[in-house]
């Protein structure tokens, strides 16, 4: 199994993945930077986001964290091939 089918186990129906799920997240209000992450990942409890932090470290998968998604000020830029 790999790093995606291992995040998707761990978040079923919370990871997106697609590229019409993705375009919202691949920059914020600083638009003139863009970046397509690997996937984004809707966790609802701390365990999750534990998890899956953990499963980046174990396949070497850069991710960012993002809060509400109104960063104005470029703070959470996606990680292109990162969560």
């Amino acid at each position: 199994m790999g790093f995606l089918e291992e995040l998707k186990a761990l978040l079923p129906g919370r990871v997106l993945t697609r590229e019409a799920e993705l375009a919202p997240y691949e920059s914020d209000a600083l638009t003139a930077y863009r970046k397509r992450p690997l996937a984004v990942v809707l966790p609802e409890r701390k365990e999750e986001v534990i998890g899956a932090v953990r499963l980046c470290h174990q396949y070497g998968v850069p991710f960012v964290a993002r809060g509400s998604g109104t960063s104005l000020s470029g703070g959470s830029l996606p990680v292109e091939a990162g969560w």
